[in-house]
């Protein structure tokens, strides 16, 4: 080996490694309800029997906690998806499905496995959560959910510090005016 690839060799050794992307990044997912998550790409109402729409948001939603196995056509739907996003074989571990309410409307959210457990841990039947999830798409002119994180709202407990706080903290004091 000659002195200058010798050089170029000890150089490439002690440059730092490239900074890897965060798994995770909530800045990735606006925040909007999910009627205005489907109306910025609607289903088309019967004509295709699946559509992709790979579209990220977070959503405030009220957990229910029912789980019921995916659907057939949504099973369909997220093996199209993770092949799409380049992890075909993904797809396998979207088999439950879980249910969160957004105002009266009810809304089952595919997932992958072991988040189900996570959710029914840390939640309970009427508590709320920021779901950062993405709208996968239309199956059969209907839309398809999924889940990639979620965070639970403060308890009022010592463990508050550990969670995320949305809504307003009250103002002590008298009334203004």
């Amino acid at each position: 080996m000659g002195p200058i690839a010798a050089f170029w060799l000890a150089a490439m050794l002690a440059a730092p490694a490239p900074a890897e992307e965060p798994l995770f990044d909530p800045a990735q997912y606006p925040l909007m309800t999910l009627a205005k998550a489907e109306a910025s790409a609607p289903c088309a109402a019967g004509r295709v029997n699946y559509e992709l729409r790979d579209k990220l948001f977070s959503a405030e939603l009220v957990f229910q906690g029912s789980v019921r196995s995916a659907p057939p056509a949504h099973l369909a739907l997220l093996k199209r998806w993770t092949k799409s996003i380049g992890d075909a074989d993904a797809a396998a571990r979207y088999k439950k499905q879980i249910s969160f309410s957004d105002g009266r409307r009810i809304v089952w959210f595919s997932l992958p496995e072991g988040l189900i457990d996570s959710l029914r841990d840390d939640l309970e039947a009427g508590d709320r959560a920021l779901i950062y999830g993405v709208f996968v798409g239309c199956a059969g002119g209907k839309p398809l959910f999924s889940i990639d994180e979620y965070e639970t709202y403060a308890p009022a407990d010592e463990e508050a510090d550990d969670y995320i706080t949305l809504r307003p903290k009250p103002v002590s004091g008298g009334r203004a005016g």
